[in-house]
């Protein structure tokens, strides 16, 4: 009777103690707040990003004068390469024999290679184009005016 008794003590025991870890298991669960929880958050780095203030460059007309002379002398560089290229092609054509497959592959590629940096000379030649446009309205909103005076000369 006694170790029955013990059995049923020891086992209620056990039961409570499960019971009290459920309990605070649940207690945990009703204070965890997912709010709080950044790891699977992926609005986060969004939330940062829209809310970061951007920095704003004011520009003049002085500014707008450099950056012009660069795109039109970037814009004179890439035309220059897209006329060696094209040269190279015409070139290439004219000189082309009617040799082995060998000879004919590598002739294609080397043609492909320059029709590819073609395209991207003149991907980045539209690029610049527009870009010369917005910095020349900007400086345009500015209220620059070249100076059109000749300038005196000492002779």
């Amino acid at each position: 009777n006694e170790k029955l008794n013990s059995d049923k003590a020891n086992e209620s025991s056990k039961l409570k103690s499960t019971l009290a870890k459920l309990g605070n298991k649940r207690s945990r669960q009703e204070s965890y707040n997912s709010d709080d929880d950044d790891f699977y958050d992926r609005t986060k780095s969004y939330k940062e990003k829209s809310t970061s203030k951007v920095s704003e460059v004011v520009e003049t007309s002085e500014t707008l004068l450099v950056k012009i002379r660069a795109a039109e002398s970037e814009k004179i560089i890439l035309e220059t390469k897209m006329d060696t290229g094209k040269s190279a092609i015409e070139k290439a054509k004219i000189a082309q024999e009617p040799g082995d497959s060998l000879e004919r592959f590598m002739q294609t590629n080397s043609e492909n290679v320059v029709a590819n940096n073609t395209k991207k000379i003149q991907d980045r030649l539209r690029a610049i184009d527009t870009e010369l446009v917005r910095l020349r309205a900007m400086l345009k909103l500015t209220g620059y005016k070249p100076d059109t005076r000749k300038k005196p000369t000492n002779s």
